[in-house]
């Protein structure tokens, strides 16, 4: 709780004097998964919970909304075909050509939505490289012979959002 304090002190300082950040969210990705019917504060679990809990503490405190959301990613990719050449057994990303986030929808404490599809970029996120070593959620692959393998991967996490 005392680094969020001196966090957010910092933070507030800074949209005070210089705006910076004014508008735009900073996102902290959870680690449990949670329906559209359950994506409130009372329902979080575990250390989500206990997150949760400081975060809307510290939020009131220095001033600054604290809501829920569910985060779409989209990425395009070229992978690595499996070892017979058959497609992409391996899954592994050579390279991502492009990629697409936004809040899916965004919700207050209660649950109540108060936004839908909203472009973010990868950077607004708190922890550093959010998404690495996450299976995505669903692909559709296209082999293309000697173009080789390339896939687009969607990814839909929870995460808490000021």
């Amino acid at each position: 709780m005392a680094k969020l304090n001196m966090l957010f002190s910092s933070w507030e300082k800074q949209t005070r004097s210089e705006g910076d950040h004014a508008g735009e969210p900073l996102v902290w990705l959870l680690e449990h998964e949670y329906t559209d019917a359950s994506l409130s504060y009372a329902a979080l679990k575990g250390h989500d919970q206990q997150v949760g809990a400081y975060m809307r503490e510290v939020c009131a405190k220095y001033g600054f909304y604290f809501y829920l959301a569910t985060v779409k990613r989209v990425v395009c990719a070229s992978l690595d075909a499996d070892e017979d050449g058959e497609g992409y057994g391996s899954h592994e990303i050579i390279e991502e050509i492009s990629k697409k986030l936004n809040l899916k929808r965004v919700v207050d404490l209660d649950g109540t939505e108060v936004g839908e599809d909203i472009g973010i970029k990868e950077e607004i996120f708190i922890q550093e490289e959010p998404f690495d070593g996450m299976s995505a959620d669903d692909e559709e692959v296209e082999y293309t012979g000697n173009e080789g393998v390339t896939a687009t991967l969607f990814y839909e996490r929870t995460v808490s959002n000021i």
